[in-house]
């Protein structure tokens, strides 16, 4: 069991956060199978479980590499920007699975994708 760091509703989940055991000692990412998020009020005997998935981490540069491919061919087709919005974070969705949306807008505008 591990505390993660959060702010109001978010958690934020880190790759080499989540690919550490209680020793600090590091593991393979494929080692990493569930991860559960529990909510406990007064202890670890009133835990409520909220969520579990699988993580999928990702390279920021293979996730670049997808979008500005997709760019060229958004910029020629000339979209409308909610069919743009529909199109990239559709694409995400389809692929990796859910996201922040708002967060992964954020990394394209950024990237000068967007």
């Amino acid at each position: 069991m591990r505390t993660i760091p959060f702010a109001g509703q978010k958690i934020f989940l880190r790759a080499e956060d989540l690919r550490r055991d209680k020793m600090g000692q590091s593991f393979a990412p494929d080692f990493l199978k569930t991860v559960e998020i529990y909510h406990y009020e007064a202890g670890p005997s009133s835990a409520t479980i909220l969520t579990r998935f699988q993580p999928v981490f990702l390279s920021e540069a293979e996730v670049r590499e997808t979008y500005a491919l997709m760019a060229r061919f958004v910029r020629k087709q000339k979209l409308e920007e909610a069919d743009k919005e529909k199109y990239f974070l559709g694409f995400f969705r389809d692929y990796y699975g859910r996201t922040d949306e708002g967060r992964l807008k954020t990394l394209l505008i950024e990237w000068g994708i967007w």
